[in-house]
């Protein structure tokens, strides 16, 4: 799966311009810390139903950006729980967030 799908953030800055979607994507890069936080919060203290709602968010917000391996991790995590082997999950959801952060924060 892409990090970023081009064609859905070029249709974006065709429609809002690249002003508008710069601050989308801003605003998008500080969310991230909260689903972060609040999905280890939930885990920690077992709230299954939350924690899904976090990853279901985070899984429409990123796939509405074009942030398609974000968008399907939360995908997968939304649908399956959270792995029995929670650690590397926790390591590969942190590498794809930092990917995606990466990749967004290309020159527009």
């Amino acid at each position: 799966v892409p990090v970023i799908d081009g064609t859905i953030q070029q249709q974006l800055i065709e429609i809002l311009g690249e002003d508008a979607l710069g601050q989308l994507i801003d605003n998008f890069d500080r969310l991230l810390d909260d689903y972060l936080r609040h999905l280890a919060d939930n885990r920690v203290d077992g709230n299954d139903a939350a924690w899904r709602q976090e990853c279901h968010d985070m899984k429409s917000m990123a796939g509405s950006l074009g942030a398609m391996r974000l968008s399907h991790m939360a995908h997968v995590l939304t649908h399956h729980g959270w792995p029995s082997a929670a650690r590397e999950a926790a390591v590969e959801l942190q590498v794809t967030v930092q990917l995606t952060r990466d990749s967004l924060r290309v020159p527009r």
